[in-house]
């Protein structure tokens, strides 16, 4: 009776396991991409301290993605999310992910990008992907997110943080950390 209780478990495990994994989710929610697309993550531009100017070395990352966006108007849509690093006060900081965000969408539908097919969210200092203690950390937090999602599907909001939030170890600490 013990086996058989025991097979019972394991099987519904192995069902919920299966029933909740992401993939499962994303096979479920999303259709399937176009040819040579991948829903998701797709990159980032980075920014100089300050600015909203979009360095010359991501044009053409950007012009890959404005060429998929293009060709695929009824299927994929972009969510751009602006961040920056902490230097500055938290309300300039989503002003100036904002003016990130406005480049890129201005570049993008430049390049012929239907507006209807951009998304953003302005983070600013909020949840960076580095803890900001050096300036290599800070470079690496001062960025536009881009990422592919189909359309008729609404990329979930990043909510606000209040208080200190986890990011990875940043480049100095990895140096302080080896021997």
């Amino acid at each position: 009776m013990k086996k058989l209780l025991f097979a019972y478990y394991s099987l519904i495990s192995l069902l919920l396991m299966t029933w909740m994994s992401p993939s499962y989710a994303e096979q479920e929610v999303y259709p399937l991409p176009p040819q040579g697309v991948q829903w998701g993550w797709q990159g980032e531009v980075l920014f100089k301290i300050n600015s909203a100017k979009i360095q010359s070395q991501f044009k053409p990352f950007l012009n890959s993605m404005a060429t998929l966006l293009v060709k695929y108007p009824a299927k994929i849509n972009l969510l751009i999310t602006g961040r920056t690093d902490n230097t500055g006060d938290l309300e300039y900081n989503r002003k100036l992910s904002l003016r990130r965000i406005d480049a890129i969408s201005s570049y993008l539908t430049k390049q012929g990008v239907l507006p209807r097919q951009i998304e953003t969210q302005a983070v600013g200092e909020q949840r960076p992907v580095s803890n900001n203690a050096c300036t290599e950390d800070r470079e690496r937090n001062r960025r536009t997110d881009l990422a592919f999602f189909p359309v008729g599907v609404v990329p979930p909001k990043i909510e606000t943080v209040h208080g200190e939030t986890q990011p990875q170890l940043g480049e100095c600490e990895k140096l302080k950390q080896t021997p």
